[in-house]
């Protein structure tokens, strides 16, 4: 797409269909509360498959689901640098950055200047099986930041673990019967809980890699105001259709 376009929009929720840094160069200095976002891992380039042998999990009712381990071109040597620079310019003054990432882009992240807080660790309880001789990939791990060194949301105590723990998004029957609409979906739990966390009640709040719009969803339901930027049409028109549906996310697999 070459102009960035509002694809959604309601009275919580702008839903831009475009490249992020399109958009986040229009969007007004200090004017975000928190990005709340799951950007690229660059894990595909490191997986070694071409996606010419999937692997495939076993369903509990006797049909195999494919496992994607290469997502694509948009997950391989992707630069978190100009992200990060928007991010610093958006984000108001003690506004905070809570950005999933892996061993391959942290490094990045540290070198940002905003000020590094914490590292988050989800523990899936159901991670995606290994089918060579190594470790299961059982915890993703996001980074807490802030502009600045002081006012950032905090609605926890002194004993707020780093750690969260629950299901992922697997495609078929889970705990809460969530839908799964993109390869790398975060679970709607997961989101809420950051949400929940890292703002309060009608702060905005900026997901610039939207994807299926879990964050969006998240943040609706909580009573803020969102901001989503995603590229691929197909899952804007995901987000679109969980957005509409107002405060409930269930439903049969839809990936």
């Amino acid at each position: 797409i070459a102009v960035p376009e509002i694809f959604y929009s309601d009275e919580h929720v702008t839903l831009w269909h475009g490249d992020c840094l399109d958009v986040l160069a229009d969007l007004p200095a200090a004017s975000v509360d928190a990005v709340i976002t799951d950007p690229p891992y660059n894990v595909s380039s490191r997986s070694g498959r071409d996606g010419t042998t999937p692997s495939t999990l076993r369903r509990k009712d006797g049909t195999h689901r494919k496992l994607q381990r290469d997502f694509g071109d948009w997950d391989r040597e992707w630069n978190p640098a100009p992200f990060l620079a928007h991010t610093a310019r958006l984000l108001r003054p003690g506004g905070s950055l809570v950005a999933f990432t892996s061993e391959f882009t942290l490094p990045a992240y540290l070198d940002s200047e905003l000020n590094h807080r914490n590292v988050i660790y989800w523990r899936k309880t159901n991670p995606t099986p290994a089918f060579r001789k190594l470790y299961v990939r059982a915890v993703e791990m996001a980074v807490f930041q802030v502009n600045g060194t002081t006012g950032w949301t905090w609605n926890g105590g002194g004993y707020v673990p780093n750690v969260y723990e629950g299901p992922t998004v697997t495609g078929f029957t889970v705990a809460n019967g969530e839908s799964r609409y993109h390869p790398t979906q975060k679970p709607l739990w997961l989101m809420s809980a950051l949400t929940a966390q890292h703002t309060i009640d009608g702060e905005v709040v900026l997901d610039p890699f939207a994807g299926s719009g879990t964050t969006l969803v998240a943040a609706k339901q909580a009573g803020r105001k969102a901001i989503g930027v995603e590229l691929d049409e197909r899952y804007c028109e995901a987000a679109a259709r969980r957005l509409s549906q107002g405060v409930l996310d269930f439903g049969k697999d839809a990936s």
